[in-house]
């Protein structure tokens, strides 16, 4: 009899301690579960934040690819200009100064 009640015990102090523990099971799945939405959430909006930050990255390699075609025509113009200058026989600094002005306005306006 001895020997049931203490089975009977060990027994139900072994249920006891099972429904404990998948309780506790459960509470940490739900805690996980609520990480792991903060963290998808968290993800998410860094990967918008990723696709915007692309985005400018590309428009501003546009601007700068812009700005050197630019600053390479100027370049081709200043040694069109040097050209122009080296070539000249005119020794009037000022006439030659209005004329390469001259032509740097015809070039800019075509």
């Amino acid at each position: 009899m001895k020997l049931k009640v203490i089975l009977a015990f060990v027994l139900f102090s072994l249920l006891l301690s099972c429904f404990f523990y998948v309780r506790f099971l459960q509470s940490e799945n739900e805690r996980l579960q609520s990480e792991l939405m903060q963290v998808i959430n968290a993800n998410k909006s860094l990967n918008l934040a990723l696709e915007e930050e692309n985005k400018r990255h590309k428009k501003e390699l546009q601007v700068l690819s812009e700005l050197k075609q630019d600053e390479n025509k100027i370049k081709e113009k200043i040694i069109k200009v040097k050209e122009y200058v080296y070539k000249s026989n005119e020794n009037n600094l000022t006439k030659l100064f209005n004329d390469v002005l001259s032509r740097l306005w015809q070039t800019h306006g075509n």
